[in-house]
């Protein structure tokens, strides 16, 4: 049962990664992809990050490189949280490896769901205090906008 389970999340992952494959536009060929980093309390939960598995498997099909290039530095559920939560917690959930951005490079920022942008707008400000010029930001899925507050 185990193995079943585990062969139906790397089909899953697989799948997603064929769709952004098929539906994402191209991009550079020195395109870095650059993961939200999830939550370590949604790894342990789960037993794998799906977010990297997915983009790994994307950068892999694209022949792009792929770059963890963002940490997290806590654990804070941001399901639940208000849009100005969401906000506070995601500008001080990250840090970026600063040494391993080139200016003229092109970085793929992607995440798996979007729900307010406050994930991806901390991780676009970092990129971009480290010195990115050319950000570009991917995500499987957006949540439905509702009056965020």
């Amino acid at each position: 049962m185990d193995e079943y389970k585990f062969d139906c999340r790397r089909e899953t992952h697989r799948v997603f990664a064929q769709l952004l494959d098929v539906h994402a536009p191209h991009f550079p060929v020195d395109s870095q992809v650059v993961p939200i980093p999830t939550a370590p309390s949604h790894i342990r939960r789960r037993g794998f990050d799906h977010t990297r598995d997915i983009y790994k498997g994307f950068a892999t099909m694209r022949g792009l490189a792929y770059a963890p290039l963002l940490s997290r530095l806590h654990n804070n559920a941001q399901f639940g949280a208000t849009a100005a939560q969401r906000r506070y917690q995601a500008a001080r959930a990250f840090k970026i490896d600063t040494g391993a951005i080139d200016a003229s490079g092109h970085y793929l920022l992607c995440d798996d769901i979007v729900t307010t942008g406050a994930s991806m707008s901390a991780g676009v400000k970092l990129l971009r205090e480290a010195g990115a010029q050319h950000i570009t930001v991917v995500a499987l899925l957006q949540q439905p906008w509702k009056n965020q507050k």
